[in-house]
């Protein structure tokens, strides 16, 4: 629930230094000062075994941006992919591995990126274009692929031609994907207190996107 000062969303109230955190008119909700609607929790990471994975519902494009915040766990399968979309193995890819060290892909042109991808370290991620950055470091190249699959980005797989493949083992504090600049995902860790299923609330669209693979999400604590 939301409050809003002409066309301007409140972000937050108070009452004097303290801050309020729902508005009620009887019995009705009128705010809350959660992202999320009152039917799901917010928490600080969405955890995957290997198993698990997200169809993003969004197939890369050339003008495609992700922001990722991300903790690799202690172990992995082989070639983990922390998010991913390709029709064969480097036909149209977008996708990055994280071994020890990042390896990258797009559209035909993979590499590792000689950043270090360590167990048990937060790291900000950002794809865009010809350019992959984790935290302070940077890894570009020339490329003129094309990386317009068709196949949604899967996350904590990747997508090669609707199969996911090369599962990892993340946890993932957020999610972000942007179209020329102009956000079109903003995935926020949660889970529905109904029946208290973990997956990822789109901020955009106001839709909650579960597992689509097998077993079930680990969720870090209320937010």
């Amino acid at each position: 629930m939301a409050i809003y000062k002409g066309q301007t969303k409140v972000a937050n109230l108070y009452k004097g230094d303290t801050k309020i955190e729902k508005v009620y008119k009887g019995t009705t909700l009128l705010y809350s000062s959660s992202r999320l609607p009152s039917a799901y929790q917010e928490v600080e990471y969405l955890e995957s075994s290997g198993t698990q994975y997200i169809d993003s519902g969004v197939a890369p494009n050339q003008d495609t941006k992700v922001q990722v915040r991300m903790q690799k766990s202690s172990t992995q399968g082989s070639y983990p992919k922390l998010f991913g979309s390709e029709i064969a193995y480097l036909d149209k890819s977008l996708k990055v591995d994280i071994r020890p060290v990042y390896e990258i892909a797009y559209g035909t042109f993979a590499s590792s990126t000689g950043i270090s991808c360590l167990e048990n370290t937060i790291y900000d991620i950002t794809f865009e274009h010809n350019l992959f950055t984790s935290n302070n470091e940077s890894f570009s190249f020339s490329t003129t692929a094309n990386v317009d699959s068709g196949y949604n980005i899967y996350i904590f797989a990747c997508n090669r031609s609707g199969n996911p493949l090369e599962y990892s083992r993340v946890k993932l504090f957020n999610f972000q994907i942007y179209d020329n600049n102009v956000l079109v995902r903003n995935f926020v860790p949660c889970y529905r207190k109904a029946d208290n299923v973990a997956g990822l609330y789109d901020m955009i669209n106001d839709v909650f996107y579960t597992n689509a693979g097998t077993g079930t999400f680990v969720v870090g604590g209320n937010v």
